[in-house]
């Protein structure tokens, strides 16, 4: 939180006929949610909303979001608080004019929650980049083994979201207890000054959508949570062109096992190459192999080895004073056919299944009798089938199929119950 008193510089015009914050190069959007009166404190400030959803690490469009935060929270934050949305105050929580918005998640309501914010490009000059402060801090404690976190997201049309990257992932550690702090807020992790470079520059009249997702940190359990709000947001624009024109990224299926991705190039200039990055999840993009500029009009790249399944790819493209620049994301879809191990074969109890590739997905399990009948049927997380594989010791002795449906392929293989 920001000392009272102390006074912003905004350089932010806005636009009340388009409905969303106008901002331009070199401008500055900046919200610290201070609130001359508390008691209006729950209603977000022009063109922000909040929202939750039933779902961990999900955002909803930004179209179905609200402008009200209602609970509120502040000093001495109960252990029994209930879930859902909420505006933070610095102190007493009904008379802090110092807030913040955010959420506590719980199993039997809201598992996200999401702070949105909308603007235009309304000046003559592409966006490259942004340059994005913020706090994310903390009202009550929680001792959910996974932690809490925050991430921030962005997005061309308020549907499809986009992962900010590392430098905007802020997480908390599981504590000890669940309650609240005597001097609200007991902790905060504070985003400085961290460039998000945009896979497209946003031109001039385009429009960009900024997202917080706060929600547990890994798995599905959110109970004993943490309540989180950010505050103190600065987003300034600006315009870092790329070393080359880039008139086309393309990645292409050759086969399940090879992906062609090719770009199009004009006028490079002060270019040392480019580096074609891979990712699984469209987050955590690693390094594939390099290309070095050769003057040349278009060049190729072959992944002769990707993930079965999604593949994220991505240039970063490379000055030789040693700044970069990344283009836009291609999502390319294989579907390798997956050589599954059943063992132990014959079993008296559980059985364990290896292959299945993916680790984000989850598979239709089928166990079928010797009459063809299904005596099981569950859906399985793909990682559980190796480690904590399929309980059988219920089931009759005798010859069974175990029939596994994923996105990408089926597999039946059998077994022997003893």
């Amino acid at each position: 939180m920001k000392l009272l008193g102390i006074v912003i510089l905004l350089v932010l015009s806005l636009n009340i006929g388009t409905a969303q914050i106008s901002i331009q190069v070199g401008n500055t959007c900046n919200e610290n949610f201070y609130y001359a009166h508390p008691s209006t404190a729950d209603t977000l400030p022009l063109y922000w909303r909040i929202d939750s959803t039933a779902i961990v690490r999900t955002i909803d469009p930004y179209s179905k979001a609200g402008k009200r935060a209602p609970r509120l929270a502040g000093n001495s934050m109960s252990s029994s608080s209930p879930n859902g949305l909420y505006n933070f105050g610095a102190g007493n929580p009904g008379l802090a004019t110092d807030r913040a918005f955010g959420g506590l998640s719980s199993s039997t309501g809201c598992q996200s929650v999401n702070l949105y914010v909308y603007l235009k490009n309304t000046g003559s000059t592409s966006i490259t980049d942004f340059t994005i402060s913020y706090d994310v801090e903390k009202y009550r404690k929680g001792s959910n083994a996974a932690g809490f976190r925050v991430q921030l997201y962005y997005s061309y049309n308020g549907v499809s979201w986009i992962d900010a990257g590392s430098n905007f992932l802020s997480s908390f550690p599981a504590d000890p207890d669940n309650l609240g702090y005597v001097t609200a807020p007991g902790d905060s992790i504070i985003v400085n000054s961290q460039t998000l470079t945009l896979g497209t520059p946003l031109a001039s009249d385009s429009l960009i959508y900024f997202a917080w997702n706060y929600s547990v940190t890994s798995g599905t359990t959110v109970t004993n949570a943490q309540a989180l709000g950010v505050d103190d947001i600065v987003i300034t624009a600006n315009s870092n062109p790329l070393p080359v024109n880039l008139i086309a990224f393309e990645s292409k299926k050759v086969s399940n096992t090879e992906v062609l991705i090719s770009w199009d190039v004009a006028e490079e200039y002060d270019l040392l190459g480019y580096v074609v990055e891979r990712s699984n999840n469209g987050r955590g993009f690693k390094s594939i192999g390099q290309v070095h500029a050769q003057q040349r009009n278009s060049y190729f790249f072959r992944d002769v080895n990707p993930f079965s399944g999604g593949n994220y790819y991505r240039l970063k493209i490379m000055d030789n004073n040693g700044a970069s620049r990344y283009s836009d994301v291609q999502y390319v879809v294989l579907k390798k056919p997956e050589t599954l191990t059943l063992y132990p074969n014959p079993t008296k109890g559980r059985i364990f299944i290896s292959g299945v590739e993916n680790n984000d997905l989850n598979v239709n399990v089928s166990i079928i009798d010797e009459k063809g009948q299904s005596v099981r049927s569950e859906i399985i997380h793909s990682g559980k089938l190796a480690s904590t594989g399929i309980d059988m010791s219920s089931l009759n002795p005798g010859s069974y199929i175990v029939k596994i449906i994923s996105d990408y392929s089926n597999s039946i293989l059998r077994v022997i119950k003893e």
